[in-house]
Formats: structure tokens, C-alpha cells, sequence
């Protein structure tokens, strides 16, 4: 880092960054019910960032032994690189967050941990396939400009994935949980009970009738609506002026009981740092406010063409230039369990699933999504499985017809989401 840092210093140039990455994982993977393989992975490497006669140039290498050629990569893609009128950050001001456990987690307390479940699972889901994946990873990152910055940022990463597959009288039927944390997971007894409970449900099959109805995605599906948000809020498409939400910060976009939060400071998160991948502070921010838009998800380039400043969402990796995202992403929760949603729902799906992206427009704001797992819900009580069910819309439209919001949410990675009740949803059941 500091050779090609000091070879960048000698050049005639208008701004440098050196962007170092270190990946460590090892992953204990079980599939159909046996242990399958114990992996160990590392990956480290430099991304090098020039301006050059206002030009951006890049180059990338995991070959650390060669500092020189990296630096003459990046001033060569200059010549032909994109005009860019921005300047790399000074050292950031950054708040002490808990993002990185020294505990660890060995193999063989993850590998007992698999064996158990499997166990435990033998006599209470008879004929279903189990896959589970226990990983442990750590990441290092270091990063040096021209303009003194000198930041450095270590993780931890803790996460256990279950799912199985099975065939019942409604068919093929597969389901999926999920735990993740920067620090070491509690035990997992919730997950399988939630895993068995539907697989229970799916035993019995029901036709949805079509037309306009109450839907309730849970967290997992709910991730398919945020999709949009995610293109719609983009600095990329912000500044090309394609997406809808183009020039309408301080408008009123959705319903008054929807709030977005990126909180990228929120302890042992998946998406927690104290700087993103270009050294801006992270910090809380309201990016829809009760309904009414408040700002972008924007890096250094992006904000420089929308004339905003950097909202700390750089993303990259070191073969990559950076581009906008979440951190973490919160939908703010309700007042009433998820549990009491389902009581109250006269007639309507809940969906657990979808099958695929769906068909969608993404920039507009359109789904259409065929739902992998759901269950048609009567008078409080799950009558079963809903099969050949579609359901579609548009994001800006059915966030204004939100009746309910659980206070127990699910984390996703770096996505925060409770479940969330929709009123009048076109769905389309074949018949």
C-alpha cells in the first residue's frame, strides 16, 4: 500500500485513492441432509483510483509484488476514462461502532450445531431435504487518498442459512430461514419451529379467488417490493434523470405511515461501518420520512452530478468502482405483532416467497410476482397453500394502501423489514 501509495505522489495528478480489501470466510455447507463440505476462502487485493487531466482512470490487482504496474494500469485507462469534477475526502470524522467480535466461531461447534438440527429435524420432518449453510468471514479494508486520508475498518461476519424442499399433496414445496449478525449468533430453536410451521400449512392446498385483495408480505417476499426503492433512490438514476423520484425531495411519495430509514451505524448490523468504501462517515439518515421523500443514496461521483454532497453509500469491491446502496435499510416498524395481523385478516394471502425477480419494471415501480409460498388466510385461520397465484402492482401506489405494520421484524442482511399488510392487491389465481 505505501509503494504504490508513494509512486502515486510522484505523478502529476489532480487526485489518487488506494483501496485495499481483505476477505477471509469458511463456510460449513450441508445439502440433503449431510455435512457436504468445509471450505476456507481468501481473497485480498488493491483498487487504485487516479484523475488525470479531469479524467477518471482505474485498475485493480491481487498481485501485491507488482505496485508499480497497478499505478501505470490506472493512468492509462485515464486517457480514455470518464470526466469526473469531484475530489477524494480528508480524514473522516468517525464514531466508534461494534462491528467486529474476537470471539470466532470454530468448525467443529458449527459442525455439532448442523448434526443436532439434522437430528432433531429426522423425526419432526419425515422426507424433507435439509440444507444448511454456517459461515463465518472477516473483512479488512484500508484506504488512503491524496487528500491525508489514512482509514482502516475490520468485520466480523456470523450467519446460518436453513432450507428445505419436500413434495406434499400441494406440490413441490420449498422454505427458508435465515439468521445473520456481526457478532456470534443466538441459538436457532425459533428458526426451525418457524420452518416446520410451514411446512404444516403447506400440507393442505386452497384456491385464492382473483380480483382485488388484502395481501400481507413478510419479510422475506417484502424485499421483492423494496427492489424498486432501490432503483428509484440510486444517485446513478438520479442523476440521469430517470428515475421517478427525480427533483421530488420534500414531496410526499407514499403513504404517511411509511418511513425508510439507512442507518449504517446501528450495532452489530450486517451493513454497519464507520466509513463507506470511499471514506465518508456513515451516519443515520431518513431517506422516506412518513411518507415524504428526504434524500438519495449517493457516493462521490453521483452527488457531484446531482450538485449534493456524498450521503456516505459507496459500495465496492476492489475489482470494482464504487457505486450507491444501502447500508442498512429499516422500514420503521409498527405497534402490533405480525400474529395479530393474520388474526384480523378476514380474506386475503400472505406470502412467504416469491419465485423468481418476477416480471417487473423496476425504474416505474411495476411487479408482477408469482408467489412461491403463500397461504390463503379466512377469518384469522391459514386454510392453506395458494398454488398458480400471481400478484402484481406498483410500489409508489400500494405503499399508499398500507393498513398494517408488524413491530417484529426480520433482518436480511443489511435489509430491516417487518410485515408489512396491503389493502386491495390485484391477484390473479388460475382457475
Amino acid at each position: 500500500m505505501d509503494k504504490i501509495f508513494e509512486t502515486l505522489k510522484k505523478k502529476d495528478l489532480e487526485g489518487f485513492e488506494v483501496y485495499f480489501e481483505e476477505t477471509e470466510s469458511n463456510p460449513i455447507i450441508f445439502e440433503q441432509n449431510e455435512l457436504q463440505s468445509l471450505e476456507k476462502k481468501f481473497d485480498r487485493g488493491v483498487g487504485v483510483r487516479v484523475i488525470h487531466r479531469g479524467r477518471l482512470g482505474f485498475s485493480s490487482t491481487n498481485d501485491l509484488e507488482r505496485p508499480d504496474e497497478v499505478v501505470e494500469y490506472a493512468l492509462e485507462s485515464a486517457k480514455y476514462g470518464e470526466k469526473v469534477n469531484y475530489t477524494f475526502p480528508g480524514p473522516p470524522e468517525t464514531e466508534r461502532l461494534q462491528i467486529y467480535s474476537d470471539e470466532g466461531w470454530p468448525e467443529s461447534e458449527r459442525i455439532e450445531i448442523g448434526k443436532r438440527i439434522l437430528e432433531e429435524l429426522k423425526g419432526l420432518a419425515k422426507d424433507v431435504k435439509i440444507d444448511m449453510e454456517l459461515n463465518y468471514s472477516r473483512k479488512k479494508v484500508l484506504i488512503l487518498n491524496s487528500a491525508g486520508l489514512r482509514a482502516k475498518m475490520e468485520k466480523t461476519f456470523y450467519s446460518f442459512e436453513i432450507s428445505g424442499f419436500t413434495i406434499t399433496e400441494s406440490g413441490f414445496v420449498w422454505v427458508y430461514e435465515q439468521k445473520a449478525s456481526l457478532k456470534p449468533l443466538p441459538p436457532f430453536d425459533d428458526l426451525i419451529g418457524k420452518l416446520l410451521e410451514k411446512l404444516e400449512h403447506a400440507n393442505r392446498t386452497a384456491r385464492s379467488k382473483s380480483g382485488e385483495l388484502k395481501v400481507v408480505f413478510a419479510p422475506q417476499a417484502l424485499f421483492s417490493l423494496i427492489r424498486p426503492f432501490a432503483v428509484g433512490l440510486n444517485g446513478k438514476n438520479i442523476a440521469k434523470k430517470i428515475s421517478p423520484l427525480t427533483d421530488r425531495v420534500g414531496e410526499k411519495i407514499i403513504g404517511e405511515n411509511i418511513t425508510f430509514i439507512d442507518d449504517g451505524t446501528k450495532p452489530w448490523s450486517w451493513g454497519t461501518r464507520p466509513f463507506d468504501d470511499e471514506g465518508i462517515p456513515v451516519r443515520k439518515r431518513f431517506l422516506i420520512e412518513k411518507g415524504v421523500l428526504r434524500g438519495y443514496l449517493l457516493d462521490l461521483n453521483t452527488s457531484s452530478k446531482v450538485g449534493m454532497q456524498s450521503t456516505g453509500n459507496a459500495f465496492r469491491k476492489y475489482t470494482s468502482l464504487p457505486s450507491p446502496s444501502f447500508n442498512n435499510l429499516i422500514i420503521e416498524p409498527g405497534e402490533v405483532p405480525s400474529s395479530e395481523i393474520l388474526k384480523d385478516l378476514d380474506y386475503g394471502i400472505v406470502v412467504h416467497s416469491v419465485i423468481g425477480g418476477g416480471q417487473s419494471n423496476l425504474l416505474a415501480g411495476d411487479f408482477s410476482l408469482n408467489i412461491g409460498l403463500g397461504f390463503l388466510v379466512e377469518n384469522g385461520e391459514i386454510v392453506g397453500r395458494v398454488k398458480d397465484t400471481m400478484v402484481a402492482g406498483n410500489v409508489y401506489d400500494c405503499f399508499n394502501r398500507v393498513y398494517a405494520i408488524s413491530k417484529d421484524t426480520e433482518a436480511l442482511g443489511p435489509y430491516i423489514l417487518p410485515y408489512i399488510a396491503f389493502e386491495k392487491l390485484s391477484v390473479t389465481s388460475k382457475e
